[in-house]
């Protein structure tokens, strides 16, 4: 009779660091952090800002009073899993999210209802929320605003970080954090690969919901390219080497025994 109010009050003193890697991206990730500070009421947090040295210098600087917010600056463009690491290791509070900049909170209840898994299925690595644009071809990720359905545990495929919560600790106990893949894209999968690997669940929470735009970063970034508006990396062919650098990693997992029946990617991501 008392686990209910004993799992409200383990969601309720739940502090969490909110990691967001941006470059560029700037009208959007404003809404982003107005829709946090707006609508997360359920738990303290610090929200992370991770500028992966985005062009305008000037930009960033308007948020060192902006409420619960924490600045981190790259000197160099890193990549996502780099630049989440930078905010992961700059923050302490035991419960992590990761999300894209391109996102939007719309309830007040999203992240109590993503903490609430954790305290209901048992081997729980990482939860997200439904969305109305995951990015991946993944139906059990896509939902409407206000829906109620049952959570449902990944037993393949893989969320794809545009929100994503899980416990600090975990990565000491699947050999480490998100790889550090060049640019974008591929991390996502071998994080979902590593944590089956070893035994532990990805979760569809069926009641937490945000709004995500979707290559918000990436899309205009490789118009740009395309139309040779920006000078930079060839990102299209960093895309295509994360793919066989996530094959390896995976490769690696099952050569160690940690897990010899992975389901290797076998598709390339859609860009």
């Amino acid at each position: 009779m008392r686990s209910r109010p004993l799992v409200s009050n383990a969601v309720t003193r739940a502090e969490v660091d909110i990691l967001v890697p941006f470059f560029g991206c700037y009208q959007r990730l404003y809404d982003l952090c107005k829709s946090v500070w707006y609508h997360t009421k359920s738990n303290r947090y610090h929200l992370y800002l991770i500028d992966d040295c985005s062009p305008n210098k000037t930009y960033i600087p308007a948020y060192k009073n902006a409420p619960h917010t924490v600045i981190v600056q790259n000197e160099q463009q890193l990549g996502f899993g780099a630049a989440l690491k930078r905010g992961f290791d700059a923050g302490k509070s035991e419960w992590v999210v990761f999300m894209h900049s391109d996102c939007k909170i719309e309830t007040p209840h999203w992240l109590s209802e993503l903490l609430t898994i954790f305290f209901k299925i048992p081997n729980v690595a990482m939860v997200s929320p439904l969305t109305d644009n995951p990015g991946v071809d993944n139906p059990h990720l896509i939902g409407k605003k206000q829906e109620i359905r049952g959570n449902y545990i990944l037993e393949k495929g893989y969320l794809p970080l545009y929100c994503g919560l899980s416990r600090r600790d975990i990565y000491e106990q699947i050999g480490g954090f998100i790889k550090p893949y060049p640019f974008r894209y591929y991390e996502d999968e071998e994080l979902a690969y590593r944590m089956r690997a070893y035994g532990i669940k990805q979760v569809v929470s069926g009641t937490s919901w945000i709004h995500h735009v979707g290559a918000g970063t990436t899309g205009p970034l490789l118009r740009a390219q395309e139309n040779r508006l920006y000078d930079g990396p060839d990102y299209r062919k960093i895309i295509e080497s994360n793919r066989e650098k996530c094959i390896a990693d995976l490769r690696a997992l099952q050569i160690v025994g940690v897990n010899r029946n992975l389901e290797l990617p076998n598709t390339k991501k859609t860009v």
